[in-house]
């Protein structure tokens, strides 16, 4: 009789007593193949992650848009309910807006654009940075408008009426 030749590999015997052969063609994967795989999921990772929300998204702007209108709203309320003119102050530059009846200042985030002030209706000038309210309640007007690289919101403050409304 012939005798096949077998390569020998090597015999582990298990808790239950059989033996447990090493075969080659056991699936799984290689260590080589694990870094490969995690490796192009970094790079995936990596091109994805800055196209997902780091800048203000549209909530965001628009919470802002609100915030800057209650300020308004309670600057024109104090300055009827006072008798006296209550201005608040835009500093486009510090990317802040402030308030004329309590004083305290809204930071705006780097990368909203902030700009507007009182129409030029009574500022020969042009635009100034600040929106002053009459102790009527009347106002000369402006906007204030927050921008950003997706979109874009006007505040709105009616002459008349000294109102504030939002325009998207």
């Amino acid at each position: 009789m012939a005798t096949k030749d077998h390569k020998a590999l090597p015999i582990m015997l298990n808790k239950t007593g059989r033996s447990d052969r090493l075969r080659p063609s056991e699936g799984g994967f290689t260590l080589l193949e694990m870094i490969a795989a995690l490796a192009i999921l970094a790079i995936v990772v990596s091109i994805a992650l800055p196209r997902t929300g780091h800048g203000t998204s549209q909530t965001q702007l628009r919470a802002f848009a609100y915030r800057i209108s209650a300020i308004l709203a309670n600057d024109r309320y104090s300055a009827r309910h006072r008798g006296t003119m209550v201005s608040t102050s835009i500093d486009t530059s510090g990317h802040r807006l402030q308030s004329g009846t309590t004083g305290s200042w809204l930071l705006i985030p780097a990368d909203i654009n902030l700009s507007g002030g009182m129409e030029p209706t009574c500022s020969p000038a042009g635009l100034l940075p600040d929106i002053r309210f009459f102790p009527d309640g009347y106002t000369c007007g402006g906007k204030v408008r927050l921008e950003t690289e997706q979109s874009h919101i006007d505040i709105s403050i009616n002459r008349l009426t000294g109102s504030v409304s939002l325009v998207d």
